[in-house]
């Protein structure tokens, strides 16, 4: 073997140890959400949790409260930025709930809103109000309103 091989072996093993020892932080509105439903909610929180809806398609919920218990909360998310909302993500949020809710009525469902213009925010809280509560993350307090 070759010093120069050695030294690349070397500083590959520094750049996995350093890796692991910072891990990057959570870079997706999905990520960051599940970090702070896990502080907020030990033991409470599901990720991907599918149901069934009227019908007969399944459907995953990006996070469930309660998951399989009475109380359950399904919660799809919609991520967005200062500039955009992400309309894909809004009318797909609005076909599951609306199928979702046809066959469990007394499902607890939300929408979980990253953010965008408030234009924006307040046409899509008026397409998905009917089916779900509709919160705007803007931090984890704004989480309260899933135990409301």
């Amino acid at each position: 073997r070759t010093r120069l091989a050695d030294f690349f072996e070397g500083c590959l093993g520094v750049g996995h140890e350093l890796q692991s020892a910072y891990p990057a932080p959570p870079s997706t509105f999905d990520e960051r959400l599940g970090e702070a439903l896990k502080r907020r909610f030990p033991k409470r929180v599901k990720r991907a949790f599918s149901v069934v809806g009227a019908s007969g398609h399944q459907y995953q919920f990006p996070f469930a409260l309660d998951a399989g218990t009475p109380e359950q909360r399904l919660i799809q998310t919609v991520s967005g930025s200062t500039q955009s909302l992400r309309w894909s993500s809004v009318t797909q949020a609005l076909g599951a709930l609306v199928d979702v809710s046809r066959l469990s009525p007394d499902s607890s469902l939300f929408v979980i809103i990253e953010g965008g213009p408030q234009e924006t925010i307040d046409q899509a809280k008026s397409a998905l109000v009917e089916q779900a509560s509709v919160i705007v993350y803007r931090d984890e307090d704004s989480l309260d309103a899933l135990t409301a």
